[in-house]
């Protein structure tokens, strides 16, 4: 095999499997709240698009779903099951330390 055959090979297959790592890597950060993604008990999504009243002022991807008639959600700042920092405003303040 040509050595330039040879070098193509080796960099698609390392592209490709770095493709694959990225799009199967979790975006959360723990996989409790992945689960609680999945299952809709916590709602990931922009602010603006969050469906239902939004209960107060935190400026999060997460919100806690009520589970009334009348959607409400919650945003919240740290992970209810690791802790970590999950909204926008905390995450920068720590970021910056």
């Amino acid at each position: 095999m040509a050595p330039i055959i040879k070098m193509t090979r080796i960099f698609n297959d390392s592209m490709t499997q770095w493709l694959n790592d990225s799009i199967f890597m979790t975006e959360h950060c723990c996989e409790m709240l992945q689960a609680a993604v999945d299952g809709e008990a916590i709602v990931h999504a922009p602010k603006p698009q969050m469906h239902g009243r939004i209960l107060n002022e935190v400026d999060s991807d997460y919100a806690v779903r009520s589970p009334e008639d009348r959607p409400s959600v919650y945003p919240i700042n740290f992970c209810p099951f690791c802790g970590r920092a999950i909204s926008r405003t905390i995450w920068n303040a720590e970021k910056k330390k």
